[in-house]
């Protein structure tokens, strides 16, 4: 009878063989990081083979190595003025240091470097803040954006002031959409003469104020009472709600504060709604019809 192996006290990679399992094949080993597995004799002391070796880890250990394996490794990669110098964590997400061609560094994460999304250390958009002037607007009332001249700081946030439109209407804006470009009127060049669905019928000061015009919150407040907050069209209640007109705001002025006039609709079912029947031409003799189809098939879904 062959003598068996005696494989105790043995090293193989990180694993040591503590001692013999009952069923004579398999050891007891204890892995460097104070693991311990059961690992078959032939695992131990096989030769690689087909691309496969011996077990020289446990399995936590074994998994670890192959997630560093699969790491990408970016070390002297260039990312815009980024050159990614060395790894500085193993664990995903990976984050990198990374050296940017005016000197300076900064640790960036391995998926913002590949999509583009960080290209410096902060020095591109340092260099485009100061080329707007961005970093110079200590006080910027007085200065000219677009259409819009600063008036104030506004009182409902730091970075927000109060403006006065070309047209004659008052804005608050971001400083820094102002600065960028971003906002370049009250709302005038969006609904203005350039715009495709410009009324010359309407005043400047209708088209200015909008739907803020004196009384109308207090009528919205009493729409929303009158009809506990639900939806005429879906049923649902509370949310997003709007006060639909049902004979339209532009054609029927007599009623634009009528209660009789207002129903309540959620903003979902307001801008379905609209979009079916259009923006500017009278809809009210298709607002009924809509709400009985809209019921109609919020009672099929109940009933199954």
């Amino acid at each position: 009878m062959p003598r068996l192996l005696d494989l105790v006290g043995q090293r193989f990679g990180s694993l040591v063989v503590v001692s013999r399992r009952h069923d004579l094949h398999r050891w007891a080993c204890r892995c460097d990081c104070g693991a311990e597995t059961f690992v078959d004799s032939n695992d131990l002391t096989r030769k690689p083979k087909n691309g496969k070796g011996p077990t020289r880890q446990c399995a936590k250990c074994g998994a670890e190595l192959n997630r560093r394996n699969l790491i990408k490794d970016l070390t002297g990669q260039r990312f815009g003025k980024l050159v990614v110098v060395e790894r500085l964590t193993d664990r995903h997400p990976i984050k990198w240091r990374c050296v940017c061609d005016c000197g300076g560094e900064k640790a960036i994460w391995s998926t913002a470097l590949i999509i583009g999304k960080t290209q410096s250390c902060g020095c591109i958009q340092r260099e485009r803040t100061r080329a707007l002037g961005l970093s110079h607007v200590r006080n910027p009332v007085g200065m000219k954006y677009g259409k819009l001249t600063i008036l104030s700081r506004d009182t409902h946030g730091p970075r927000m002031c109060h403006c006065v439109c070309d047209c004659g209407g008052h804005y608050s804006a971001r400083l820094g959409n102002l600065v960028h470009g971003h906002t370049r009127s009250c709302g005038c060049l969006k609904w203005g003469v350039n715009n495709h669905a410009y009324d010359p019928t309407i005043p400047d000061e209708e088209r200015i104020a909008r739907h803020r015009v004196s009384g109308i919150d207090a009528y919205r407040r009493s729409v929303y009472a009158r009809d506990d907050y639900t939806c005429a069209a879906c049923g649902k209640r509370g949310g997003r709600l709007v006060v639909h007109h049902i004979k339209s705001w532009k054609h029927y002025k007599a009623l634009r504060q009528s209660k009789r006039n207002g129903a309540v609709l959620c903003e979902h079912c307001h801008n379905e709604f609209h979009r079916k029947f259009g923006k500017t031409a009278p809809t009210h003799w298709e607002f009924v019809p809509w709400v009985r189809e809209k019921r109609a098939q919020r009672s099929n879904v109940a009933n199954g």
